[in-house]
């Protein structure tokens, strides 16, 4: 289990608690044996060929008031508040305790410790550098795991990761060790209360006391608790070291969470959160590392461009996407996927799981649970190459702009767009620029009724080019724009000589400029435009529709030399584009 230590000296733990240490019972614990407690230094690489040699560093002597000895680093060390502490419960110490047995099994125990109160600002130190106000950062390469620093919450209140922002060169994210499925349940800020931990017990609350690993991300790091950072929510006793998800968690959370297990405890998880604004490459301060604890089975997801997750940020693809799953296993068995744990996934969206191993898919909507066997002498049956997620979009039923213009008009320039498929989307708003597109100012905003055409009137276009943008918003805060610009002139409102022919005179061919009419791409298939053309008689000698006016040309060879008088109605507003003329050689 982990802790954090919120007192000044570890000399008032209570004598209840069975602790061991490489000396004994000289340097003031129970018995010699591995260290029970431990800290955690970043300066070095891992070594895991002893208990004492790696990151997590022993402590060798308790009893000699505030000045403690650490294994392999020597004496004299103080330990700052705010620094976490590593602690293995063997037991209590009033009972029948042989520390020789190895169990994988806690005892229950009650574990205590005495002090003042920590109050006010407390900036964070690392043990080892305690003269310093920053923390330990090594550049990563090219080891991965450098960066990670343990703390704990000093006070004797709630903490709340959501509001512990100001630090310098700290990432978003926290891993705490949960000893229930000795794995890393992690919560990356802004995820709405929503971490890993397979009983969905991690959340941005950190309770009083307890551990919790951050990660540095450059040179010269602090970060400084502060009163502002409490909370009143408290963790249930059930929850010991590791805090309740709130009931106030965001619903507008699109998130998916990956189970993988083989009983009730051998089990670990990842999350994909599905936000428009995310990458699909891994981003320090969006995703989370996956940290390997000691379960018998790792569940993490791969970005983009192939890190291991614990936490995926991502945006949903337009067409179809891909991701690795590592599912990795220690023993030969039966295990299960689980992924019925899916929020607001919009319908138009579908999740394969694929298995490459059995050369199988299922609708994870239809078919949430997944089993499988694993054989550890056959690596094709589990690791990185097995499972993928496929995660398409159906384009019959995905939301879409099929149309949007911009036209004048007698009160100004008109607006006309044609959507389908507005089940997700919620508003509309309308911006203009006059700076060839570098700002925008907000000119009106409407709902969205669903009936797919809607109109706006700009009535105080400025006299020159105005860059239209309609912003679409979907019921999940994602975001697409569309733009559309029209060169308007203020004297002439309704396009009248806004469309001119060339060549003029002409002999063969001829072909048009509209400069008020501009539709954005896809272009409408519907023929929404008229061209006639009258000669000096008022005859009409050829009318045409059209939904491209501006790519309009025709073949006159045939025509009587004279005088010719061309006219663009728009069928949509019953409005004149503009009228010209030109002479046939």
């Amino acid at each position: 289990s982990s802790g954090s230590l919120i007192y000044p000296n570890l000399t008032y733990i209570s004598a209840n608690t069975y602790t061991t240490g490489t000396s004994g019972t000289s340097n003031g614990f129970d018995a010699v044996g591995n260290p029970t407690m431990y800290l955690y230094r970043e300066d070095i690489p891992p070594n895991f060929s002893t208990f004492i040699s790696g990151n997590s560093r022993g402590i060798a002597k308790i009893n000699a008031g505030s000045s403690f000895t650490i294994d392999t680093d020597g004496s004299g060390f103080t330990i700052p508040a705010g620094n976490g502490v590593l602690l293995f419960f063997r037991g209590d110490k009033a009972t029948t305790v042989n520390p020789t047995v190895t169990s994988t099994v806690a005892l229950a125990t009650t574990f205590t410790a005495t002090g003042y109160l920590n109050q006010g600002s407390i900036v964070a130190k690392d043990w080892f550098t305690p003269t310093q106000s920053i923390l330990s950062y090594t550049p990563a390469t090219p080891v991965s795991v450098q960066g990670f620093n343990l703390l704990g919450n000093p006070y004797a209140s709630s903490i709340d990761w959501e509001v512990m922002t100001g630090g310098t060169n700290i990432s978003n994210t926290i891993w705490v060790y949960n000893p229930k499925y000795k794995a890393y349940a992690v919560y990356v800020r802004g995820n709405g209360g929503v971490g890993t931990s397979s009983d969905g017990s991690t959340s941005n609350i950190i309770p009083s006391g307890q551990g919790f690993y951050i990660k540095t991300t450059g040179a010269s790091p602090a970060f400084t608790f502060t009163e502002a950072h409490k909370s009143s929510t408290q963790v249930p006793a059930s929850n010991l070291m590791l805090s309740a998800a709130p009931t106030n968690a965001a619903t507008a959370n699109q998130y998916l969470r990956i189970v993988l297990s083989q009983d009730s405890l051998n089990r670990d998880d990842a999350l994909l959160f599905f936000r428009s604004s995310a990458s699909p490459d891994y981003l320090i301060n969006e995703d989370a590392e996956y940290l390997k604890g000691l379960s018998l089975v790792n569940m993490s997801t791969r970005s983009g461009d192939n890190h291991n997750l614990a936490v995926n940020q991502m945006p949903f693809p337009a067409i179809r996407q891909q991701i690795g799953l590592n599912v990795n296993v220690t023993n030969s068995g039966t295990y299960k996927l689980d992924l019925s744990e899916a929020k607001n996934i919009p319908s138009r969206y579908k999740i394969f799981l694929t298995d490459a191993y059995k050369k199988d898919s299922v609708d994870i909507k239809t078919q949430p649970i997944y089993t499988f066997n694993a054989n550890i002498a056959d690596t094709t049956t589990f690791g990185s190459a097995r499972f993928h997620l496929v995660i398409g979009q159906n384009p019959d039923s995905a939301y879409r702009l099929v149309e949007l213009k911009a036209v004048k008009s007698f009160s100004g320039v008109s607006l006309i767009w044609k959507t389908a498929n507005e089940l997700t989307n919620v508003n509309f708003t309308i911006e203009r620029s006059n700076d060839g597109g570098a700002t925008y100012s907000l000119i009106g905003a409407m709902a969205s009724n669903g009936l797919g055409t809607y109109s706006f009137v700009d009535k105080s276009p400025q006299a020159g080019v105005n860059i239209y943008r309609l912003k679409q918003q979907d019921i999940y805060g994602g975001l697409s724009y569309s733009k559309v610009s029209i060169n308007y002139s203020t004297g002439n409102n309704t396009g009248i000589n806004s469309v001119s022919v060339y060549p003029n005179p002409a002999s063969s061919n001829i072909k048009l400029t509209i400069a008020e009419i501009a539709k954005a791409i896809p272009d409408n298939t519907l023929p929404d435009y008229t061209i006639s053309v009258t000669n000096s008689r008022g005859n009409v000698i050829k009318s045409v529709s059209t939904d491209q006016p501006e790519r309009w040309q025709a073949d006159i060879s045939s025509y009587v030399p004279g005088m010719y008088f061309l006219r663009v109605i728009n069928n949509n507003t019953k409005t004149v584009v503009g009228n010209s003329k030109f002479v046939k050689l």
